[in-house]
């Protein structure tokens, strides 16, 4: 068996980055699950996520079951677009894409992964146990007006009156720039500016969504001890109305 950073080296780079940012090497306990052909799905509770300056990454997971995917990717904002080219070692017809969301200070929350290795098909999702050094107040970064978190429960996305369920959302405020990722039926990604009112809430401005110019306003509130305790806000986008509520 090859190692695998040979086989890196087969890879071409396929992407362009947009922006320099340093490595990153990220190893955390959390919980998903690791689907790859008749098999079924297994439970992982460990990975390690490396992001190189060469515009290429490395991830392993482990648990009941094992798996190495490598590829390249692309920064955009705070989150990594990956495109798998090798799965344990395994570079015959492999192909996937995926996404790395991390924190304003370069954390891993959450990870997902979807290809095929030889016409069998894979699925990864993992959620990282991110440590109160990661997310809440601070951020990680400088500014104590930085935060970063999720919410894994349960809420509603209404586009027009038509409500679809939400899985979880992700937020990172970051020198006063806003990201949030809404996942379940509808995934999207909306971005635009935060500002920290009292102790524990923000009120927010959205700028873009559903991949365009949209308009919008509303809260995040945050537990005292740093955990996201809702997220709730609306506007319009693309001439549609929506809003957006979790809670925990």
């Amino acid at each position: 068996m090859k190692p695998i950073a040979l086989c890196l080296a087969l890879v071409g780079v396929a992407v362009q980055v947009s922006a320099q940012h340093r490595p990153i090497n990220d190893s955390s306990k959390g919980e998903g699950t690791y689907y790859h052909g008749g098999s079924g799905s297994r439970n992982i509770d460990r990975a390690t996520v490396r992001l190189l300056n060469n515009n290429q990454f490395i991830i392993t997971v482990s648990g009941q079951r094992t798996g190495t995917f490598a590829g390249t990717y692309d920064m955009s904002g705070s989150r990594a677009l990956l495109n798998v080219k090798i799965v344990n070692d395994n570079r015959r017809h492999v192909s996937g894409r995926g996404v790395i969301n991390l924190t304003g200070g370069l954390q891993v929350t959450s990870f997902e992964m979807d290809g095929e290795i030889d016409r069998d098909t894979f699925r990864v999702r993992y959620d990282a146990h991110v440590n109160s050094g990661g997310p809440g107040w601070g951020g990680g970064g400088s500014n104590d007006r930085d935060f970063s978190g999720s919410l894994r429960r349960r809420g509603t996305f209404t586009i027009d009156g038509r409500r679809s369920d939400i899985d979880s959302v992700d937020v990172t405020v970051r020198d006063g720039k806003l990201m949030i990722r809404v996942k379940g039926e509808k995934s999207v990604d909306f971005a635009g500016t935060a500002r920290r009112q009292g102790q524990n809430d923000f009120t927010i401005r959205i700028e873009r969504g559903f991949s365009r110019s949209a308009s919008g306003s509303g809260s995040i509130s945050v537990r005292p001890d740093g955990r996201l305790r809702s997220v709730d806000f609306s506007g319009r986008a693309d001439g549609k109305s929506y809003r957006v509520q979790v809670s925990d």
